[in-house]
């Protein structure tokens, strides 16, 4: 099956592009990840008026660990793989890493927004 895209945003594409902001920033987590996210990338605190997205492009990321960001909260869960079975499929393949201790390596994300 095809992917579907639909294109967002002005049509003239370099409309887009003069108003987009990029930055990346390194984040590094304190002792214990909160159940639900940390906050920290907001629009207000990168000099943004709306972020776009958020996305773990590397640098020294903590190994077994997905990210994501939460755009309506404003805040960044940290998930890990419990293993490919039947069970862990029924509830889920990635569990929320919530009260890991993430705070000895920062993780590199590029934020995009305007």
């Amino acid at each position: 099956m095809a992917l579907t895209l639909r294109p967002l945003g002005p049509s003239v594409p370099g409309e887009l592009a003069s108003h987009l902001r990029v930055k990346i920033v390194d984040v590094t987590f304190d002792s214990n990840l909160l159940s639900g996210g940390e906050a920290g990338i907001s629009a207000a605190n990168l000099g943004m008026t709306e972020i776009l997205g958020v996305i773990e492009i590397g640098g020294n990321s903590p190994v077994g660990y997905v990210f994501k960001w939460d755009k309506d909260g404003e805040l960044i869960n940290a998930f890990y793989s419990q293993g490919y079975t039947a069970t862990t499929v029924a509830a889920g393949v990635l569990v929320e890493a919530a009260t890991a201790d993430l705070s000895t390596t920062p993780v590199r994300f590029l934020v995009l927004g305007i």
